[in-house]
């Protein structure tokens, strides 16, 4: 990785409505990335007045397709592998390649609103593994943002772009 390319960094890139499917359902929530030249950090929450999967449900397919989502947008390729000169065959934007080294740098932060909530208040998951065995270990906001180092308020959403419309 070179850091000639990476000026741009570190970036924010919100996806309001971020399609997935689950099973046989099709489902959206909100994203937001936050991306570094070492760290992906994703915040996905559950949109309110909603009727698909659940953000919780379907951790897995909305990891793949939010990766592919900003390898598509070309916000993942700087973690390509570098390329070796006589590799000069390989393409530099190989999706797999790019979801791959993004997954190795990867946080995710399940979040539910307040109207969300099964508890009514607000709630924060780190989500350990969220493509095999997902493992959910929640927090309190403010312990987050510093576990993490990032702003607190990259984890709280206005209540306004969680709303679904159905």
């Amino acid at each position: 990785m070179t850091t000639a390319h990476l000026s741009h960094l570190p970036q924010q890139i919100s996806l309001p409505r971020q399609p997935f499917q689950h099973g046989h359902f099709d489902g959206e929530c909100f994203i937001r990335a936050h991306i570094s030249a070492q760290r992906l950090l994703i915040l996905c929450a559950q949109l309110s007045h909603y009727n698909g999967p659940s953000v919780t449900n379907a951790v897995e397919t909305i990891v793949a397709s939010t990766l592919q989502t900003l390898a598509e947008k070309g916000a993942l390729d700087h973690f390509a592998p570098a390329r070796k000169a006589w590799e000069f065959w390989r393409p530099r934007r190989d999706l797999a390649s790019l979801t791959q080294a993004a997954l190795a740098r990867l946080t995710w932060v399940e979040h539910y609103s307040a109207k969300t909530s099964i508890s009514s208040e607000p709630t924060w998951a780190v989500v350990h593994s969220p493509v095999q065995a997902p493992q959910w270990s929640y927090v309190k906001v403010d312990a987050l943002s510093t576990a993490l180092a990032t702003d607190k308020r990259f984890f709280l959403v206005d209540p306004d772009l969680l709303y679904s419309g159905n």
